[in-house]
């Protein structure tokens, strides 16, 4: 059976998280005040650690990392632009640019 599963953003350049290893990001956004991530993925499925990278507007990003999402703290003073990398492109199927771009709506 697959869910919808939340986890938190750690505001860190880079931090890792536990998660069902078919999960797919979906969302993101802020929740009483902390920024989370939404993701597809099989209840008690097999897990693995995937790293996120969290960069501020106009810090720079490596070209091997994926877009999932923006989020706003501080009254908007800061904004979050959420990331997943090292992740080879070829890696995801229907993909096959190198685009900073999310999952392709098909990909589960």
């Amino acid at each position: 059976m697959k869910a919808i599963l939340k986890y938190p953003i750690f505001l860190e350049d880079e931090f890792s998280i536990s998660m069902p290893v078919d999960a797919v990001p979906l969302y993101v956004n802020v929740q009483r005040g902390e920024p989370f991530l939404w993701a597809l993925a099989t209840v008690n499925g097999r897990e693995s650690e995937r790293t996120f990278y969290v960069a501020g507007t106009g810090h720079p990003v490596a070209s091997d990392r994926l877009y999932v999402g923006s989020f706003m703290l501080y009254e908007g003073a800061f904004v979050g632009h959420l990331f997943e990398g090292e992740f080879p492109v070829e890696s995801i199927p229907g993909r096959s640019d190198t685009s900073l771009t999310a999952f392709p709506k098909d990909y589960a």
